[in-house]
């Protein structure tokens, strides 16, 4: 048994992180998320007589510490223990790791939704919300399969988007954004600049093509942590005045939306 997986990429048209809850270490988000079928890691499953797991970049090895797959299958196996996942999983990886755009999430969803298919699992909402939370907040989208969703919560809570189309491209910076960095920065401040963005109102703002009025509130803390992402920022802005310049995710990547209406 041999199967080659996608794992694609995603950008947010809208990040909005919310003030943390009584005391919690996580912070409720809203978000709408898209697929992008231009970018993506790929990932090989082979059976094996036991787990093991190799990442590559430019056919070279990589070595990352604490990767998310094996902590999502061990996180999976603690639910489940009875679970089979003796598998040769070899991750080459497309998306340049912390990049905004979900690599890492991307390649734990598409091993979690096999290994679920294989084994005739399925997870509850409360274990969807324990994986967003220990795990990652994008994982959730990743394992709906959903082209574009609304996701909120803490990224356990994921509502199908009605199809639309969007002109925009993708900027993608060889800039390492440390996510946890940025929100240090962002929970140092004395307050926090948000706008409720309900599910009723991005309908609203897809239906009308007001891009414009999205945003990403980790946008300024992103840009005071890394002077580098700033210039890219101002150039950006600068360079292309019919387009609006959004942050993806913590970055470093942007996303570039036409002003201009379909």
């Amino acid at each position: 048994m041999k199967q080659i997986i996608k794992a694609f990429a995603k950008f947010n048209l809208l990040l909005n992180i919310l003030p943390k809850q009584n005391n919690n270490t996580k912070h409720l988000l809203q978000s709408i998320m898209c697929l992008d079928y231009m970018h993506y890691d790929e990932i090989i499953i082979e059976e094996a007589n036991y787990f093991q797991i190799n990442y590559y970049e430019n056919n070279k090895l990589l070595k990352i510490n604490n990767d998310s797959i094996t902590v999502s299958l061990i996180w999976l196996k603690q639910l489940f223990p009875d679970l089979n996942f003796n598998y040769k999983v070899s991750v080459f990886k497309h998306i340049p790791i912390a990049s905004g755009l979900g690599g890492e999430s991307s390649d734990s969803a598409c091993i979690l939704n096999f290994v679920l298919k294989q084994n005739n699992y399925l997870l509850t909402e409360k274990q969807k919300l324990d994986l967003a939370l220990n795990v990652g907040s994008d994982i959730c989208f990743f394992l709906s399969q959903y082209p574009q969703a609304y996701v909120y919560e803490y990224g356990n809570k994921v509502i199908k988007l009605p199809s639309f189309k969007i002109n925009y491209h993708l900027v993608i910076n060889n800039i390492y954004c440390a996510t946890k960095t940025i929100f240090n920065y962002f929970d140092s401040q004395p307050s926090i600049i948000y706008q409720d963005y309900s599910y009723e109102e991005c309908l609203k703002i897809i239906k009308e093509q007001q891009w414009s009025q999205l945003s990403n509130n980790l946008l300024w803390s992103a840009l005071n942590s890394n002077l580098d992402l700033q210039l890219i920022y101002e150039t950006l802005i600068k360079c292309y005045p019919t387009y609006h310049v959004l942050l993806n995710g913590s970055g470093s990547s942007f996303l570039l939306i036409s002003k201009s209406k379909l």
